[in-house]
């Protein structure tokens, strides 16, 4: 039996550095919420080339499955191989056939945040904002908000549809708000008696982001007068 190795390389989350004045992830713009994807392996496996169609972190599930042979897992639709996705575009499907979600539920935003790209084109929905719509193809920096613009005005439709088909976004939120208190309750426990970090614990000096994730936050600000 010969053996094949596949690498693939990828990350759970880009990284807002500025743009648009914010930091960190928690976003669905393309800085933060783009990121790498490659497979590489032999040819007989991996199809050579770069693919337009979307894909997703939850592509990863089925692609592996395929590549070890094993009868493929339902995903219920949230997850298609990357090889069946590569075949489809080999085949003549249009990148715009394929839809994927992004979901952001935590810190940062009052509302669940949901996210629908088809092709070059994302609808960004969260109840109490207004809706975003980019067109990644003509304005890939997404500095122009069209949802409001009358040409879009089917797709937006047609888009904000296919949200509300997958998600009841107030029962979504009334589902994470009673997750945030049950989880509320245990770190309210985690925190009596004396406490003892398991990890290893580096001298502030050492660290090459000094204190906690927001605190690092200073680090990235210019001194009144400077700049």
């Amino acid at each position: 039996m010969t053996e094949s190795t596949v690498v693939v390389l990828t990350s759970d989350h880009g990284d807002m550095l500025g743009e648009k004045g914010l930091w960190y992830k928690m976003s669905p713009y393309e800085r933060s919420s783009r990121v790498p994807l490659i497979l590489r392996g032999p040819r007989e496996l991996v199809p050579a080339g770069r693919f337009a169609n979307p894909v997703s972190l939850l592509d990863l599930l089925p692609t592996l499955v395929e590549l070890a042979g094993a009868e493929p897992p339902s995903t219920d639709g949230a997850g298609v191989s990357l090889l069946e996705s590569a075949r489809r575009e080999v085949s003549g499907v249009s990148p715009q056939e394929r839809e994927v979600v992004v979901e952001y539920l935590a810190e940062g935003t009052h509302h669940p945040q949901v996210t629908l790209v088809r092709g070059p084109l994302k609808l960004v929905r969260c109840p109490g904002d207004p809706d975003q719509l980019f067109d990644l193809g003509a304005d890939p920096d997404e500095l122009r908000n069209v949802a409001q613009e009358p040409r879009y005005a089917d797709v937006v439709a047609a888009m904000r549809a296919e949200i509300e088909a997958r998600y009841d976004l107030e029962a979504l939120e009334v589902e994470v708000l009673a997750s945030q208190r049950r989880r509320s309750v245990v770190a309210h426990a985690l925190l009596q008696g004396r406490t003892r970090p398991w990890d290893l614990t580096v001298q502030e000096q050492e660290r090459y982001v000094r204190g906690d994730f927001w605190a690092a936050f200073r680090y990235a600000k210019l001194a009144d007068g400077q700049g």
